[in-house]
């Protein structure tokens, strides 16, 4: 269900990115620059059985169990990719960034959602496909997913200007210049903290 890509495999720090739903690795090409003192693990996720979040969780950790020795410095997840991450056991991640994390959010504006999703991924599923995936992962989410809260080193960074969802703002959280799927404000901020 998840393969991964590693790049910058001598730095001494560790990054590994989470992408989200109706996305692949190739979504974090234009960030990784944001990111770059730090050796990269870029999942790319098939969440076409996301109904066994727990699954992907034992993945991701046999991953980062496997590439980093057991802990990276730095989780950084986007959209449905948070759920993932927020299920990860603290002691895998020094420090938990999540974009636009869809647990604490709800959606509106369906229909442009959907269209938006068929131009950004070539129009490859029908609206009907689309929506049948929306409603999986809402009843996977409803059914199997408790979000953690303040987890240890989690900051969660939501948009300034989403058209397609309202996001229940918890703590400790900052705001983004950007949407859902424009979260170069969220990345700069990311360089920022972790320069700290």
């Amino acid at each position: 269900m998840i393969n991964y890509t590693v790049i910058n495999k001598t730095k001494p720090k560790t990054a590994v990115f989470v992408h989200g739903l109706f996305a692949n690795s190739g979504y974090w090409l234009s960030y990784l620059p944001y990111i770059r003192d730090h050796k990269l693990i870029i999942l790319n996720i098939s969440y076409q059985f996301f109904d066994e979040v727990s699954q992907y969780v034992d993945e991701v950790t046999e991953i980062i169990e496997q590439e980093a020795g057991g802990v990276v410095d730095v989780a950084i997840s986007h959209s449905l990719g948070s759920v993932l991450t927020n299920q990860l056991r603290p002691g895998l991640y020094r420090k938990l960034f999540e974009i636009c994390p869809v647990y604490c959010a709800s959606r509106r504006n369906i229909h442009q959602f959907i269209d938006e999703i068929q131009v950004r991924i070539g129009q490859s599923l029908s609206t009907f496909q689309i929506s049948e995936m929306l409603e999986r992962v809402d009843l996977a989410l409803s059914e199997h997913f408790s979000y953690k809260e303040n987890l240890i080193g989690s900051i969660k960074y939501y948009p300034n200007a989403d058209p397609f969802f309202s996001y229940n703002l918890m703590a400790p959280s900052k705001i983004f210049n950007g949407d859902h799927f424009e979260i170069s404000g969220a990345m700069m901020q990311i360089q920022d903290e972790l320069c700290k």
